[in-house]
């Protein structure tokens, strides 16, 4: 289970705390030093977990919404093997973090961004009166006392964003040795690259048709941007593209398929 995976950073808090805007600014960072990263939000895979069991998720007991979680995120990272580092939000309660903490031990890191109700109520643009109702309601599920089992606690009332993500950094790299080291590496690539055209890297996808009924099968992509996008990937060595293509479309889609020809 999440044998590729080499870190699980997960962010909880109260409403408008900053967990999104932090998560999303710790993938990027990571991505900026050719760490292979990723933003996901467990209510998607909560949602793929329900869409399975044909009936709603969070009707379990936690420990078995954990288990369902588990299998859709797994299912997820072994399609996506080449990840190594998710950051994922925005964790619902205290004993279901408890949960993914217990299982995962050293492998996930619990983030807790703390935020003064003043600050919240300032970001948020609902209502006062919502803003409470949706704090009475993660009260109940003890989101509050997250902070007492996070591994960090990030104080997002008085720093900018672009602080509270670089103190972050720094303390995630004091956990994972890798990431000093790719960060290290990473200075010293910049200094040097140089990017010749004959250096760049070969892609190829498809553009996967059912011809039955001439649907077009897309990929959705779980960042910032939310994209939906072709399937493609990098050439492996001593394939051909022909390969490529179609090695690719199916790791993304799950769908083999045949090449045809494109007649204009």
């Amino acid at each position: 289970m999440f044998q590729h995976l080499g870190m699980m950073i997960a962010y909880g808090g109260m409403s408008k705390s900053g967990n999104s805007s932090l998560a999303k600014g710790i993938c990027k960072k990571l991505q900026s030093i050719n760490v292979n990263c990723i933003h996901l939000k467990i209510g998607y895979f909560m949602d793929l977990a329900s869409n399975a069991l044909g009936s709603d998720v969070y009707q379990l007991p936690e420990e078995k919404q954990i288990d369902e979680l588990v299998k859709q995120l797994d299912h997820y990272l072994n399609r996506h093997y080449w990840i190594t580092i998710i950051t994922i939000e925005s964790l619902h309660s205290l004993t279901f973090t408890q949960a993914l903490k217990t299982l995962f031990g050293s492998l996930i890191q619990i983030v807790c961004v703390d935020t003064t109700l003043d600050t919240r109520m300032n970001r948020s643009v609902d209502t006062i009166e919502n803003l409470h109702t949706n704090d009475t309601i993660k009260i109940s599920y003890s989101i509050d006392k997250i902070k007492t089992i996070a591994n960090f606690i990030i104080n997002d009332n008085l720093d900018s964003l672009n602080e509270s993500i670089g103190y972050l950094f720094e303390m995630l790299k004091a956990k994972n040795e890798k990431l000093t080291y790719q960060s290290k590496v990473n200075i010293q690539y910049l200094s040097k690259i140089n990017l010749l055209s004959h250096r760049f890297v070969w892609n190829a996808g498809t553009i996967l048709i059912r011809k039955s009924t001439r649907e077009v099968c897309l990929v959705h992509v779980l960042d910032d941007a939310g994209e939906w996008v072709l399937q493609k990937g990098r050439k492996n060595m001593n394939e051909t593209l022909s390969e490529t293509a179609l090695r690719e479309t199916y790791e993304e889609t799950g769908y083999h398929c045949s090449l045809m020809p494109l007649i204009m």
